[in-house]
């Protein structure tokens, strides 16, 4: 029995001594990376020109039209961009205001130059008239052109009087 103690206690010794090196500590490391693309702009190019109308008018200018408004994008090939359009709700002169609804954007990304197929993924977000127009495309190629485009209400115009606003474009990226 004592032989069984002793070998009992020896064992006993051997597990704690065991454990007691067991590992207490670890490190490793954590990779940084960090990828660098080049500076992202816009650059107005055409103003949206309703041009001289009379007060019974309404005319409406398609981002496809001839006489849209526009901009260029300048981004890294490859990049997904967001893009924020925010349209005026109105146009303002010395007296009084106009008023700007049924906006609409077209982001040429592929060389084809005001054509009717959009590359903004995205749509109108917010605002009673959809003044606001948010989405995204990736860049192909460095250089990307935004077409805008709405309709005016010239009812409170006065004759003789000129109006203007701004339509704002907002670039990052995604």
């Amino acid at each position: 029995m004592k032989k069984l103690n002793l070998l009992s206690a020896s064992l006993l010794a051997l597990v704690l001594t065991f454990n007691a090196n067991a590992q207490t500590s670890d490190s490793d490391n954590i990779s940084a990376t960090a990828t660098v693309v080049g500076a992202i702009s816009v650059t107005p190019v055409d103003a949206l020109d309703f041009g001289s109308i009379l007060s019974s008018e309404t005319p409406a200018i398609a981002a496809t039209d001839a006489n849209s408004g526009s901009a260029t994008i300048t981004a890294e090939d490859g990049q997904v961009v967001n893009v924020t359009v925010t349209f005026p709700t109105t146009l303002t002169g010395s007296s009084g205001s106009l008023t700007l609804g049924t906006f609409d954007v077209n982001v040429d990304n592929d060389g084809a130059v005001r054509a009717g197929s959009a590359d903004l993924t995205g749509e109108a977000i917010t605002g009673t008239n959809s003044e606001i127009y948010d989405g995204t495309y990736t860049a192909s190629g460095t250089t990307a052109t935004i077409f805008v485009g709405a309709a005016i209400t010239t009812n409170s115009g006065v004759a003789g009087v000129d109006y203007s606003g701004n339509v704002s474009v907002a670039v990052d990226y995604n």
